[in-house]
């Protein structure tokens, strides 16, 4: 157990030997152990934070009201015209008061039970969720990678890849007042550092070649991303 303790912290501060400890030794399989059992953990508090609002409708419909403000206040700094924003707000608003009123039906079990089965539901579903970031994009790194000449097999990057997460047991900070703004994107910023630093270590390329592998993905998305925002915009 010490010994594994040492190996996660040797990856928290970026150790390059770390990663590769991990792909000779927990590999892949502890790799997916400590994935799961994080995104879990993580999704605990939120779902009990998330049940104890709404089981109080006056709660959750102030928060819901301080969305709409706070869309409407960053969408003014966008670049989108006055217009769509205003339609753009409108249609969150009414989105959030069609959520509301489904919210409000009857349930089979009574509202009480109800909130709280979606709640578990949510934070049991909280690994596979983000499973369906990491495991598309690690593997378009990977495809990548082997047309770049990588001798890595995909178990050897999928399990130390996997320690990205470990900044993110930080998460439930972010429900403490005030420090919302500052534990996202610092454990996000962290998780990636991790990602990057185990890829590299693992797959087997120089550095412009595992850079290449790295980012080509991402900017794909975020083309992807853009051609979806502006094509929405277009329609609004």
């Amino acid at each position: 157990m010490a010994e594994l303790l040492s190996l996660l912290w040797d990856a928290l501060r970026l150790e390059r030997r770390a990663f590769a400890s991990w792909q000779s030794g927990p590999g892949l399989r502890g790799g997916l152990v400590l994935f799961f059992g994080v995104s879990f953990l993580v999704a605990v508090p939120e779902a009990i934070v998330w049940t104890r609002a709404h089981l109080d409708l006056w709660t959750l419909c102030t928060a819901r009201d301080r969305l709409v403000e706070r869309t409407w206040d960053q969408l003014a700094y966008s670049p989108f015209p006055p217009d769509v924003q205003r339609t753009a707000t409108t249609n969150l608003a009414a989105v959030l008061e069609l959520a509301s009123r489904l919210d409000g039906l009857p349930r089979p079990v009574g509202q009480r039970t109800g909130r709280i089965l979606e709640a578990t539901s949510g934070a049991l579903a909280a690994p596979c969720r983000r499973l369906g970031l990491w495991l598309p994009y690690t593997l378009a790194v990977f495809a990548l990678a082997k047309a770049l000449g990588s001798p890595a097999r995909l178990s050897q990057v999928l399990g130390p890849s996997a320690l990205y997460v470990l900044p993110h047991l930080l998460d439930p900070l972010r429900l403490l007042p005030g420090l919302g703004s500052i534990i996202i994107p610092s454990t996000t910023v962290w998780g990636a550092a991790i990602y990057i630093a185990a890829i590299e270590a693992t797959i087997g390329l120089d550095r412009p070649r595992a850079l290449i592998a790295l980012l080509v993905p991402g900017l794909v998305i975020l083309t992807l991303a853009a051609a979806l925002v502006s094509g929405a915009v277009l329609l609004l």
